[in-house]
């Protein structure tokens, strides 16, 4: 039989990815199984192991995927498997998450349980919204409350000395509204009901309140009312959950406090095309200017094996032309298989395309004698060095895909050689991507070189194409990127890059939104 494993009941915070927990990641780095709910965003899933099983178990108001007790005895079962099992919840997995419930369950069995707290939509939204729970002028204490009981509660609770009441009406209405501040979860299907009983318990009608949808994401959006006249507005605009409600003076503080909302490009729907790992950089400085991201990993990159006798060629050469940092990556690799190493370059001179290539030599311990002003090789082909010499050895490092600008200019010139390192492949874009897009449209869509131009006629068609390049800012790195947009779709970017880096484009693009 099995040794049993393990459990932990993990919180994932509100939605903002980055607020997941250091503790949290290193027990999704290392489950076997992860259960989820519903509202995990997808890069708090990404961080798991590439062994974990992912099992959702989502739960919406009206339809469970799977009941509380399959989820307990199925939490049961991994466990006494042998299997590391997180059991992800959204926010705090004790605040209104049951995981009381959930870890009860699993010590009655004899099943070790660990808990990693999260923080609470309960705390974040308000704060993202510019709404402080506290304030020295407004409130001395706040309460948070679910925006629903139970109705299938049963029996009776004690309430004051010689009373009871229903356990479905445990909240007490009379002195919640006596709070300074109160935080509503789960609460927009029932924010008429809820806002009536604090009117009825005395609560002035007056008092401002707040809805706030899709807290700490891209997504966020915020209304202000009083509670006399928030259920209309929630109503009139077809607010929905997730959403968080906060009642009390402090909701007056948001127009001096709000920052998430104003950040330079919140809320703006961003279509990145590379590869997945090139994206990070991109995604990220994106984010942190409010954006919500959409990937589409369009580039793919595959090595092309090497023989020794074709490496050893370059110590022959007057010039190596590496025209990418992925260049520098794969060739390096292709050293390392052969058991060489940077002695194999002799006395050839280095010359790259692009500060990032430099960088990338540079990384390996080697520095490049010559970097092109421009990101491109029809930029490393205009210098002077290549245009004023003749008879040079000269091979370029680089993709196999097609001839390059540098060869339609120097053929005739100069011994031009080229060490195919690696293969591009482009591939569809996902299907979810394809559907926000297509229900909610594009703000920005950027391209970071011009085989991600290719890519995306490639694979959307040329109407696709226009029509999502018609309806959306164009952002671009690159000469080379620009012209292949141009000649495809006789179209001008609407933000080049100044220089080639991700800071330069993203600085663009808040200057034109």
């Amino acid at each position: 039989m099995a040794k049993p494993g393990k459990v932990f009941i993990v919180g994932a915070g509100p939605g903002d990815p980055e607020l997941l927990t250091l503790k949290a990641v290193r027990c999704l780095q290392k489950a076997d199984v992860i259960l989820h709910d519903r509202l995990i965003p997808k890069e708090v899933l990404k961080q798991h192991a590439p062994q974990a099983k992912l099992i959702y178990v989502g739960k919406k108001a009206s339809y469970h995927t799977l009941a509380q007790d399959k989820i307990e005895e199925l939490l049961l079962q991994l466990s006494l498997q042998g299997k590391t099992v997180v059991r992800l919840k959204g926010g705090d997995p004790f605040i209104f998450g049951r995981g009381g419930e959930e870890v009860s369950f699993l010590k009655q069995h004899g099943v070790v349980c660990e808990i990693v707290p999260g923080i609470s939509s309960a705390l974040a939204v308000p704060l993202y919204a510019g709404i402080p729970l506290t304030h020295r002028d407004f409130a001395s204490g706040f309460a948070v409350v679910t925006g629903h009981e139970n109705p299938k509660k049963s029996g009776t609770i004690p309430y004051r000395a010689g009373e009871e009441r229903k356990a479905s009406q445990w909240v007490d209405w009379e002195k919640l509204a006596q709070m300074d501040t109160i935080v509503f979860l789960m609460s927009v299907g029932n924010a008429r009901a809820n806002m009536n009983e604090l009117i009825r318990f005395g609560k002035d009608p007056q008092t401002p309140a707040a809805a706030i949808r899709w807290g700490s994401t891209a997504k966020q959006k915020t209304l202000v009312s009083d509670i006399a006249g928030l259920a209309d507005k929630i109503e009139q605009s077809g607010f929905k959950a997730p959403a968080v409600i906060v009642v009390g003076g402090v909701v007056g503080l948001r127009e001096k406090i709000s920052w998430f909302e104003n950040k330079a490009l919140f809320a703006k729907r961003v279509l990145i095309t590379r590869d997945a790992l090139g994206n990070q950089e991109l995604r990220e400085a994106l984010q942190n200017l409010g954006a919500q991201v959409l990937d589409w990993p369009l580039l793919s990159y595959k090595a092309i094996a090497i023989k020794k006798t074709e490496l050893l060629k370059i110590s022959t050469a007057d010039w190596l032309l590496f025209s990418s940092r992925r260049g520098v990556e794969f060739f390096m690799e292709a050293l390392k298989k052969h058991k060489l190493d940077a002695r194999a370059f002799a006395s050839a001179r280095v010359a790259a395309v692009g500060q990032s290539t430099k960088q990338a030599l540079k990384d390996h311990g080697i520095v490049a004698d010559l970097v092109s002003k421009k990101q491109s090789l029809a930029g490393l082909a205009s210098e002077r060095v290549f245009t004023h010499s003749k008879n040079k050895k000269i091979i370029l490092l680089g993709p196999k895909e097609g001839r390059t600008e540098f060869f339609d200019r120097h053929q005739d010139r100069h011994d031009l050689q080229q060490l195919f390192l690696y293969q591009t492949k482009t591939q569809g874009i996902p299907t979810d991507t394809i559907e926000a897009i297509e229900s909610k449209g594009l703000d920005w869509i950027v391209f970071m070189s011009p085989s991600a131009v290719h890519g995306f006629e490639k694979h959307l068609g040329k109407k696709k194409s226009r029509e999502w390049l018609d309806n959306a800012g164009v952002a671009v790195i690159g000469s080379s990127t620009a012209e292949e947009l141009q000649s495809r779709f006789g179209k001008k970017p609407t933000v080049k890059a100044k220089s080639p880096s991700v800071e330069s484009l993203v600085n663009g693009m808040c200057s034109r939104s």
